[in-house]
C-alpha cells in the first residue's frame, strides 16, 4: 500500500493537481506553476513529492522489518499492517495541513476530515500495540510510559495544528 501510494503520489507532484500552500519564497520543495484561473505564476509547496517520499520511505521501512528476523523471533500476524497505519497515518496527519484543498468538517475549519481519519489510524495502532505489549508483559512502566508519551504528542501536535490554521498569516 505504501509503495502504490508513493508511485500515485508522484503523477501529479510538478503540475496545478499538486494542491500545496503558495510559497513566498521558493526553496528545494516549490515549485514554479501557472494558476489556471488567473493564468498568474505562483510558487507552490510540493506536497504531494513530500507525501510521496514519506510514503516511499515508510514502504522502505515496512520492507525491511517485514524481511527482517532477529534471533528466530516471529512477528504476530498484523504487526507489518498496524505499524503501516501508525507511520501513514502520521506522517499524512502532518502533510494534510500544508494543502490548501483539504476537506473539512462543517463543525470546525481547522481540522481535515484525512487528518482525523489518520489520528483515529494511530490511536488504533497504538491501542492495538499496547494491548499485544501488557498481554506479553503485564502492567510494566515502559508500555505505560510510551502510551502516556503518545498522548502528550498527540495532543501537542492537534495544538500546534490549531495554532497555526487560526494564528499563522
Amino acid at each position: 500500500g505504501a509503495g502504490a501510494v508513493g508511485i500515485g503520489r508522484l503523477s501529479g507532484f510538478c503540475n496545478t493537481a499538486d494542491r500545496g500552500q503558495i510559497l513566498l519564497n521558493p526553496s528545494f520543495w516549490g515549485t514554479q506553476l501557472v494558476n489556471p484561473g488567473t493564468g498568474a505564476s505562483e510558487y507552490r509547496l510540493a506536497t504531494f513529492l513530500l507525501q510521496a517520499a514519506a510514503a516511499g520511505a515508510i514502504f522502505l521501512v515496512l520492507t525491511f522489518l517485514f524481511f527482517w528476523r532477529r534471533g528466530g523471533h516471529r512477528r504476530k500476524p498484523g504487526d507489518i499492517f498496524w505499524l503501516f497505519c501508525l507511520y501513514y497515518g502520521a506522517s499524512q496527519a502532518v502533510l494534510d495541513s500544508t494543502r490548501y484543498d483539504s476537506l473539512y468538517f462543517r463543525s470546525n475549519g481547522f481540522v481535515s476530515v484525512v487528518q482525523i481519519a489518520c489520528i483515529g489510524a494511530i490511536v488504533l495502532s497504538l491501542a492495538v500495540f499496547f494491548i499485544r505489549y501488557r498481554r506479553a508483559n503485564g502492567w510494566l512502566p515502559g508500555g505505560m510510559a510510551v502510551l502516556f508519551s503518545s498522548a502528550v504528542l498527540l495532543a501537542g501536535g492537534g495544538w500546534m495544528e490549531y495554532y497555526v490554521q487560526r494564528h499563522g498569516n
